[in-house]
């Protein structure tokens, strides 16, 4: 999850920055707009979704990573 404080993009680059590390990170936010999501993107998170979700996307999303 992102926080308002950055914690959730700071977890992001710890999980990427080790080569070994192939975990799927897929971020549930409540920040809504494309910098957040964006930036996400950019330092790894497999997938961003705003909260609420739809749980059908949800699934079809991790159908698609897996």
């Amino acid at each position: 999850m992102v926080e308002d404080d950055g914690i959730g993009l700071r977890l992001i680059g710890r999980i990427r920055s080790d080569w070994k590390n192939r975990h799927l990170v897929i971020l549930f936010a409540s920040q809504e707009g494309t910098e957040t999501s964006l930036r996400s993107l950019e330092l790894g998170a497999s997938d961003y979704l705003n909260i609420p979700f739809d749980d059908k996307e949800l699934h079809l999303r991790l159908q698609t990573h897996l």
